[in-house]
């Protein structure tokens, strides 16, 4: 009966760590899109945003927002693999172009990060991208107002331990004479043949 019983918990806490790898998805979003602002950096320097619900800012992507959203994850030794569909787009306006900069950097395909971090020993899964595009078809310039994020978690191997160092079983020092030299003062000296000789 104890064989049976170790045999079952055996296979439970075999399985709990591949439960735990689950995909996440599919979660449905939507971004509340705010009209473009005028934000004030200095007493005569503006700069105008888009803007939704959330949106955070970073120094890569300038004054284009960025969406992240963090999940929790039991694992902090996974890979991540990220995908969006269910994609409704919606033009913006050019005269909400002609003040925003950093336009010509947004290609044709969402540019999605993924990372886990750490916080208070809790690991969590990020995953952020901008919600903007350039239409492969019209040329247009679109912002992103709803989708659905897909999450599929694969297990990363844990890092190999480093090889211990191997070293040499004789040292070219073990053979050969040694002599102890006495010296009067600390520092930098000349040592001749002669002196080694007397």
């Amino acid at each position: 009966m104890l064989t049976r019983v170790n045999s079952l918990l055996l296979v439970v806490f075999l399985f709990i760590p591949l439960m735990s790898l689950g995909d996440i998805g599919p979660l449905h979003r939507s971004l509340d899109w705010t009209p473009v602002t005028k934000v004030r950096i200095t007493d005569n320097k503006y700069v105008y945003e888009l803007s939704f619900a959330g949106a955070r800012y970073n120094s890569e992507t300038g004054s284009l927002p960025v969406f992240r959203e963090r999940f929790s994850v039991g694992n902090p030794n996974i890979n991540i693999e990220a995908s969006i569909t269910e994609e409704v787009w919606e033009n913006i306006s050019e005269a909400a172009l002609k003040n925003i900069q950093g336009f010509e950097y947004i290609g044709s395909d969402l540019k999605i990060s993924t990372a886990v971090a750490m916080e208070r020993k809790q690991a969590f899964a990020a995953i952020s991208f901008v919600p903007l595009r350039k239409n492969p078809a019209s040329g247009s310039y679109q912002k992103l107002v709803s989708f659905s994020i897909h999450l599929r978690f694969s297990e990363q191997p844990y890092p190999q331990r480093a090889v211990a160092q191997v070293y040499k079983q004789n040292s070219v020092l073990a053979s050969g004479n040694w002599y102890k030299v006495a010296v009067q003062f600390t520092g930098i000296h000349l040592i001749t043949y002669d002196d080694l000789s007397s």
